[in-house]
């Protein structure tokens, strides 16, 4: 979005869905910050709110006032892009394809627990929430108003 006005109250429109992204971007970057201090547990705990506000922002493209719950987050998002297709059974099959492999990162922050807590486990699901991160980014990006009735 650009410009929309002249004087002091103009300026660009900031969406809920890129507050979004900001915070993950934020929470991925201090996860690594915690990671290179060494704490481990601080740094998962980051990672995977980072995951969450990524998937936050998609939901939001459709609901500005979705809440900002992990729990709830997590449903909406499986059901909407993660179910499989009842047409052909496919699991993303709502989601572009290039960022079906980036979901399956997602499902596993969620259901896959780091164990044992090491720093090298802790370093990969960082880097997955990075990956993850990067993706929801060109996703919104790429949603303009005519896309959006598509996503569901």
């Amino acid at each position: 979005m650009s410009d929309i006005g002249k004087g002091e109250c103009a300026g660009e429109v900031i969406t809920p869905s890129q507050f979004a992204l900001d915070a993950a971007g934020h929470e991925v970057f201090e996860a690594s910050v915690k990671l290179d201090g060494g704490d481990l547990q601080g740094a998962l705990t980051l990672a995977h709110a980072s995951m969450n506000h990524a998937a936050l922002a998609i939901l939001r493209i459709m609901n500005r006032e979705f809440p900002e719950k992990a729990d709830r987050i997590h449903e909406e998002f499986n059901r909407l892009y993660c179910s499989p297709d009842p047409m052909s059974g496919v699991l993303f099959e709502k989601l572009p394809a290039g960022h079906k492999p980036f979901a399956r990162l997602f499902r596993k922050a969620r259901e896959q627990a780091v164990d044992p807590v090491t720093a090298d486990a802790v370093h990969s699901r960082v880097e997955e929430a990075n990956l993850w991160l990067e993706a929801m980014h060109s996703f919104v990006g790429n949603v303009t108003e005519s896309t959006k009735v598509d996503l569901l």
